[in-house]
């Protein structure tokens, strides 16, 4: 019976200053951002980064975005034009010897975290085959 290797440790940034110029921990952000939102935390994350390295994987990482952004057009100090987008996402990496496989969901959820964690780890552990032609 093999034993899963451990999650990978889960560290809390140094204080970076903030806009206000009072000091805010990045991990906290990220917490209340992406997280929270999606009922994860990261004794959850950490866990399916260790299911993954479990798996004949090396390395193993999980990218989250969330990003806002807002424009508006004036023109003669009357607003034209407005737009407001928000993009977020969790994509999951793991690394097999010289191979990489990479998956990505728009959706931040478990079930999706869940499926990129697998697609990944099945990218990076599968053999390519390179057939010589036939004479």
């Amino acid at each position: 019976m093999s034993h899963p290797i451990p999650p990978p440790a889960m560290f809390s940034p140094s204080q970076l200053p903030s806009a206000t110029g009072t000091h805010a921990d990045p991990l906290d952000h990220a917490r209340s951002a992406i997280l929270v939102p999606a009922a994860l935390d990261e004794n959850r994350v950490a866990s399916i980064l260790g299911e993954v390295m479990g798996h004949a994987v090396d390395y193993s990482d999980v990218y989250f975005q969330a990003v806002r952004e807002e424009s508006w057009s004036l023109e003669d100090g009357i607003v034209k034009d407005g737009a407001h987008s928000i993009d977020r996402g969790v994509g999951v990496r793991a690394l097999a010897g010289e191979r990489t496989g990479f998956a990505y969901s728009d959706e931040v959820v478990l079930p999706a975290l869940l499926e990129s964690a697998r697609a990944a780890r099945a990218i990076a552990r599968s053999v390519v085959t390179i057939l010589a032609p036939s004479l």
